[in-house]
C-alpha cells in the first residue's frame, strides 16, 4: 500500500494512509492516519488566485522500510554474503564462494534498483474548476494533465471480490487513471473524498461503477 495524504477536503476524515509523507517517496511512518483538514466550502467555482484548493492530495507508493532499515538491509546482505565466502574460502572451495558473492551483490543491486523506482508521487489538485494531476519523479515534475470540472466524468471498475481496480477521470474521448498506487480499499476513500470536496464546492461529479467479472472467479 502507499500514501494517500490529503489536504483542504471537507468532510470526514479518511481511513488510515499507509507508510509515507507527503514530500517523500520513501515513506516511513507506519499506519499514519490521512490528514483531511476542512476547509469552508463556497457556492461555486472561483477564479481568485488566493482561493485554496478544494481538493489537494499526493499519492506515493508504499515502502515496508525507512531509509535506516534499508541501509541495514543492504549491509546485512552484502555482510551474510561475504561471510559465507569466508566459510568457503576456509573450507578450499573459494569458487562456490564467489558464485554466493556475486549473488548477494545483486540481491543489492536489485532492491537499489526497485527503491530507486518507488521513489515516485501523484498528486491530484482540484482548483479554480480545474482538475491537475502531476506525476513526479523525485522533486522534478515528469508529467501534467489538466481536466476542467464540468463535463468530466469519474469512472469507477468494481470488481465484487478484489473491489476498486481503477479510477478513471474522462473528458469527452480522454481517460485519465488516478490514484493507481492505492489499494482498493483506499481507492474508495480517495474516491468518497474526492466527490465530497466537489460537492461541497458546488460541483458535483458524476460517477459511473462498471462491474467487472470477478477475479478470484473459478
Amino acid at each position: 500500500m502507499s500514501i494517500l495524504t490529503s489536504t483542504a477536503a471537507p468532510g470526514r476524515p479518511l481511513s488510515p494512509a499507509r507508510e509515507g509523507g507527503p514530500a517523500a517517496a520513501d515513506g516511513v511512518h507506519s499506519g499514519s492516519p490521512v490528514h483531511d483538514r476542512q476547509a469552508p466550502g463556497s457556492d461555486g467555482p472561483s477564479d481568485s488566485p488566493s482561493r485554496s484548493p478544494v481538493f489537494d492530495v499526493i499519492v506515493t507508493p508504499h515502502l515496508s522500510l525507512a531509509d535506516r532499515g534499508y541501509t541495514w538491509l543492504i549491509v546485512g546482505v552484502l555482510a551474510a554474503a561475504l561471510l559465507v565466502q569466508i566459510f568457503f574460502l576456509l573450507i578450499g572451495v573459494w569458487v562456490a564462494g564467489v558464485y554466493v558473492l556475486i549473488d548477494g551483490v545483486v540481491l543489492a543491486f536489485a532492491l537499489t534498483v526497485f527503491r530507486a523506482e518507488a521513489d515516485r508521487a501523484e498528486r491530484i489538485t482540484v482548483e479554480a474548476g480545474t482538475i491537475r494531476i502531476e506525476h513526479r519523479r523525485g522533486d522534478a515534475i515528469v508529467d501534467r494533465i489538466e481536466l476542467p470540472v464540468w463535463g468530466s466524468v469519474v469512472e469507477r471498475d468494481q470488481d465484487p471480490d478484489y473491489g476498486c481496480r481503477a479510477i478513471r477521470l474522462r473528458h469527452r474521448q480522454r481517460r485519465v487513471e488516478i490514484a493507481r498506487d492505492l489499494a482498493p480499499a483506499e481507492r474508495v476513500a480517495f474516491l468518497d473524498a474526492l466527490t465530497r470536496a466537489l460537492a461541497a464546492d458546488g460541483t458535483p461529479m458524476r460517477v459511473e461503477t462498471t462491474a467487472a467479472l470477478p477475479l478470484l472467479a473459478a
